[in-house]
């Protein structure tokens, strides 16, 4: 499988030149250390960039005189232990601050501002967001020093779970994507092509968490990968052959760093389509792992896989929700969260609903995006969800894109704030 080459249609733009990235990077940071050490006060502490900006690894693409970054630039903001975290309404405008000054230099991009304090790092857990804010976060402003906060650990020491729970995260970001787009278009829209990208980067990064080869940065994983599939011998015991998948993602890897995507190229809905079904099988084959069950459909391996969570874990999402919706404010909803932790916590629920959404993709593909979801599948997502926004009964036919407006309220509501 390789990319195809497509017309940009309406998008007249081309990635930016690798020698840009690391400027333009330099650019956002200066600005956003600036005005965050103006506003924040003398309890800031230090500002880190985090992600792939803080690895040179960021998308820009070129519109006109104009630089657009694909995806967000994150920042973490370190206050002093005793100091009350500013809200996210302050938060939200000092972004907006951010984004306008860094508009006026003709660099457009999402700026994402997460208040912690120093305990949040030493608390930090061995996981795949630590590691990497370890090993390459940046400190743009402040204390040089604040990363050594957090505990050391290998590699090794990153849960296979954590992996599958950023498949899990991928292959929810892509269904919004999708559901967001025309997908009857001739070639694939950008931000479908951004996410089919990161979904098969994604997909390597797990899978080598599983194999034992993570490393933190995408041109590492490629050539890790790139091992893997050379000395496997045999396909025997992997989701699907290596080799194939291996070109994908080193293909993928020149897009995301701006080195192989020229103006007028992307990805097809071939390619698409192909990593629609690597998703699938390293779904089922990930899960299979963690269950230490034979090879089954998803949504059996789901509800295994859930059955096993403790109670203490699955308590602490379901407080989480509590809290969020108010302690008393979210009254009418309490049997149905009752009956819902039973099961398991409010992720893996909203998890196992855009699992059935996400293997609705190829019809909904066929059917130009339109199409109202089976009345079955419709149910199956509906009693997964914490809170349902719709009015919806049984009998009530509800469109696909509906469906996952609905997975990705509580995505974005219960999953992302929290690690519960």
């Amino acid at each position: 499988m390789t990319l195809e080459n497509t017309a940009s249609g309406s998008l007249a733009a081309s990635l930016v030149v690798s020698g840009e990235v690391a400027a333009l990077g330099a650019a956002v940071s200066e600005k956003a250390a600036e005005l965050c050490a103006r506003d924040c006060g003398p309890s800031l502490r230090a500002v880190v960039l985090t992600g792939s900006l803080a690895r040179d690894e960021a998308t820009w693409v070129r519109d006109g005189a104009e630089r657009r970054l694909l995806g967000d630039a994150e920042f973490l903001l370190v206050f002093d232990q005793r100091a009350v975290l500013p809200p996210p309404h302050a938060l939200n405008s000092l972004a907006q601050d951010i984004q306008g000054a860094l508009g006026r230099d003709r660099i457009l991009g999402h700026v994402q501002l997460v208040p912690v304090h120093p305990k949040y790092l030493r608390k930090l857990r061995p996981h795949i967001f630590a590691y990497e804010l370890r090993v390459c976060g940046r400190v743009v402003w402040g204390d040089v020093s604040i990363l050594s906060l957090i505990p050391a650990f290998s590699v090794a020491d990153i849960p296979q779970e954590d992996a599958w729970r950023l498949l899990a995260n991928r292959m929810m970001e892509h269904l919004e994507a999708v559901a967001a787009t025309a997908i009857r278009a001739t070639t694939v829209p950008e931000g479908v092509r951004y996410r089919t990208a990161k979904l098969y980067l994604d997909m390597a990064t797990s899978l080598l968490v599983f194999a034992g080869s993570y490393a933190p940065t995408y041109k590492e994983r490629r050539a890790r990968l790139g091992i893997l599939a050379s000395t496997a011998g045999t396909d025997e015991g992997w989701p699907f052959p290596l080799g194939p998948f291996s070109l994908q993602v080193s293909l993928s890897t020149d897009l995301k760093l701006a080195s192989g995507w020229e103006e007028g190229a992307g990805l097809g809905w071939e390619v698409w389509r192909q990593g629609l079904c690597y998703a699938r099988l390293l779904w089922r084959w990930e899960l299979a792992r963690l269950t230490h069950g034979p090879a089954a459909e998803g949504s059996e391996l789901m509800q295994t896989w859930m059955r096993r969570q403790s109670f203490a874990r699955r308590l602490r999402g379901w407080m989480f929700v509590w809290r969020t919706c108010g302690w008393v404010r979210s009254w009418r909803w309490w049997p149905r969260w009752a009956r819902l932790a039973l099961g398991g916590s409010p992720r893996y629920w909203v998890y196992a609903a855009a699992y059935g959404l996400f293997c609705q993709l190829p019809e909904v593909f066929e059917a130009g995006g339109d199409t109202d979801a089976l009345v079955q599948v419709a149910e199956e997502v509906m009693k997964c969800l914490p809170v349902i926004r719709s009015p919806w009964t049984k009998s009530t036919k509800l469109g696909w894109r509906q469906l996952v407006e609905e997975v990705i309220w509580n995505y974005r509501r219960f999953l992302e704030p929290t690690r519960a």
